[in-house]
């Protein structure tokens, strides 16, 4: 996986929502979690200005499509993880945090 997330927002949001700057033992508790992401390989519609999504809070540099701030959220957590050397889970073995599968001919709805 490319090693530079252009939305490092893992790290920025949970210290905006527990306010100070220290997030490992959150994120630790979330990446413990048994969680699966489903992404439409065909989600790949670009979201407009005029769309309710884009424009709040920065959501533009998680990426032009649904598809796309998917990896890019994925791909944060796992250069988070890997910072926090998969937070000590599996007796150090952990490679990934949480899964991610692409979805074949599926969009958006």
């Amino acid at each position: 996986p490319d090693e530079r997330v252009p939305a490092p927002y893992v790290i920025n949001n949970v210290q905006k929502l527990i306010d100070h700057g220290d997030n490992t033992e959150l994120f630790c508790r979330y990446a413990s979690r048994d969680v699966v992401y489903l992404t439409g390989q065909r989600d790949i519609e670009t979201l407009s200005a005029e769309n309710r999504y884009q424009g709040l809070h920065g959501d533009r540099f998680q990426g032009p499509s649904r598809r796309e701030r998917s990896e890019r959220f994925f791909a944060s957590l796992q250069v988070r993880g890997r910072e926090l050397e998969f937070c000590g889970r599996i007796g150090g073995e952990s490679t990934q945090v949480h899964e991610r599968h692409i979805v074949k001919h599926v969009a958006h709805d």
